[in-house]
């Protein structure tokens, strides 16, 4: 049986990465969406085993100690870590495997299977990037304007990536990151095709007013 791939997807908060990877899902079942475990409480509007893998200190510990995380951070006191072992299973049934993670645990993830391939979704402008933010009603303005901030410091990350789409319209990056998956000629959105245009993005950056 030939073994699947693992891959991970990063991007800006608001870049609409999840609603990429939904949809992904939807058209190919075979997929496989790595859950992430936190020690963190449920939230009312959260899945178990769907949202998160909620679970104690005392196992979150015992993951630690048995390597079972790809990577693992402290967030505001509260733990989360991407678990290797369903991971694992799914790539070794040919399943190519999804994580969606941000650029950091991305960069660990590779030092412990350097065959990952990392796919960025970039926002086509800055603009567009603060609307789809102020849209979801959930920050205020000082919160928007640091996840912009963190934004700039992502795109700068995703230069380290295997693969960049530009999120224009939701249908067709689904049908390139699908492409990418797939193994597919997809050579126009490698990193070095998309050189210019992350660095283009990057130097039309301007703090919110």
């Amino acid at each position: 049986m030939t073994k699947g791939r693992l891959f991970t997807v990063s991007g800006p908060a608001g870049v609409g990465k999840g609603t990429i990877v939904k949809m992904a899902i939807e058209k190919d079942p075979t997929l496989f969406l790595s859950v992430s475990c936190t020690t963190r409480e449920i939230r009312a509007d959260e899945v178990a085993g769907v949202t998160y893998h909620y679970i104690s200190d005392e196992e979150f510990d015992r993951m630690v100690s048995e390597d079972a995380f790809f990577e693992w951070a402290n967030v505001h006191g509260r733990r989360y870590g991407t678990p290797r072992p369903p991971v694992d299973e799914a790539v070794a049934a040919g399943r190519n495997a999804i994580l969606e993670i941000d650029v950091q645990g991305s960069a660990q993830i590779v030092l412990k299977q350097p065959e990952t391939i990392r796919i960025f979704i970039l926002p086509p402008d800055w603009e567009s990037l603060y609307q789809r933010i102020v849209d979801r009603g959930r920050d205020s303005m000082e919160d928007i304007k640091k996840r912009m901030r963190n934004a700039l410091g992502e795109v700068k990350e995703s230069l380290n990536c295997d693969y960049v789409l530009t999120n224009y319209t939701r249908e067709e990056t689904r049908d390139n990151f699908l492409r990418i998956l797939g193994g597919e000629d997809a050579k126009e959105f490698s990193i070095e095709a998309q050189r210019e245009n992350i660095l283009n993005l990057i130097n039309t950056y301007h703090e919110p007013e």
